[in-house]
């Protein structure tokens, strides 16, 4: 059967709707789930698998420092909660996640950088969206960038992740956000889900040529991976709610981009992009590189940058 997107446009309404409540007042799970009683559509989630435990009920948690090897500076930190949950009807499931980047006080981007979250798939089913988008098959459509086309993204004009914010009230110190409830219909019975996320410093213009274009760079900084499985686990060739949803994986990993990573991204945003035919995209050149920050000086390194300065024009008039 035709499968929905994995993202349904209902959930982001139904999200953002809860946006500005006060964390306390919100009850979220975890840290940056959104608590079932908030969602104003229970056919969204009704239950968490509570996978970090349940005295209290909570999600698991999965924080990693965010480097910048080429200079050595400690950057931030990325942080997210994720859990399994189903609807109330008992027809969908999958997983959800939500947190984002928190760069340190004392760091900025580069000039002329800007980050984005990126995101690619592997699934059974391919989410409708992305097969009209792309021309992909509704099966084996290998790994693709996980876009939505207009209002809630720009489709194949940029690979960005398009919900960048948070289901709940943002907490101080957050950069960029990112929140995911992919989710598949039990009646498809057994599939998988499989995704890839990557924070990425993209150039705000074209800088790369190549091949007589000019291409954005896009630095990829760190990836994890993330997924669900739909197991027949009672053995009557149905899934029957979040006792058959597996964590395959949670969130595993923080390091460089898989190959099949890049050359996905790189593929589909050379210009051309998708299935067959192909439809046109951007133009984006993806590498792993983690120089994307720099120090913010600080007064006193301010006034020492300016004695060093006087210093040495001294020096070449002596």
């Amino acid at each position: 059967m035709q499968q929905r997107t994995h993202r349904r446009r209902s959930e982001a309404i139904s999200l953002l709707a809860i946006v500005a409540l006060p964390c306390a007042a919100l009850g979220a799970h975890g840290r940056f789930l959104p608590n079932p009683s908030t969602i104003t559509d229970p056919n969204i989630i009704s239950a968490y698998g509570n996978l970090g435990g349940t005295m209290p009920n909570r999600p698991i948690m999965f924080d990693r420092a965010v480097t910048d090897h080429a200079k050595n500076l400690a950057a931030g930190e990325i942080r997210f909660d994720f859990d399994t949950y189903a609807n109330t009807n008992g027809t969908q499931g999958g997983v959800g996640i939500a947190g984002g980047f928190f760069m340190d006080p004392m760091i900025k981007v580069k000039p002329g950088f800007s980050l984005q979250w990126v995101q690619t798939i592997i699934a059974t089913n391919t989410g409708s969206s992305s097969q009209a988008l792309w021309n992909l098959p509704a099966t084996g459509a290998g790994q693709y960038p996980d876009v939505l086309p207009s209002p809630d993204g720009n489709g194949r004009d940029d690979p960005f992740y398009p919900f960048q914010f948070l289901p709940v009230a943002a907490p101080p110190g957050l950069t960029r956000g990112f929140q995911d409830f992919p989710g598949r219909n039990f009646a498809g019975g057994p599939q998988f889900w499989f995704a890839q996320l990557g924070l990425v410093a993209v150039s705000d213009t074209p800088n790369i040529e190549m091949m007589g274009m000019m291409f954005r760079e896009a630095r990829v900084i760190g990836t994890f991976v993330y997924g669900f499985e739909f197991r027949d686990v009672n053995g009557n060739n149905a899934i029957d709610g979040l006792s058959e949803i597996f964590a395959d994986p949670a969130p595993l990993g923080w390091g460089p981009a898989t190959p099949g990573y890049l050359d996905t991204l790189n593929n589909f945003y050379d210009g051309m992009g998708g299935g067959n035919p192909e439809k046109p995209s951007g133009k984006f050149k993806f590498s792993n590189n983690s120089n994307a920050f720099m120090l913010i000086p600080t007064p006193a390194g301010c006034a020492l940058m300016a004695l060093g300065g006087l210093v040495a024009v001294r020096r070449r008039r002596s």
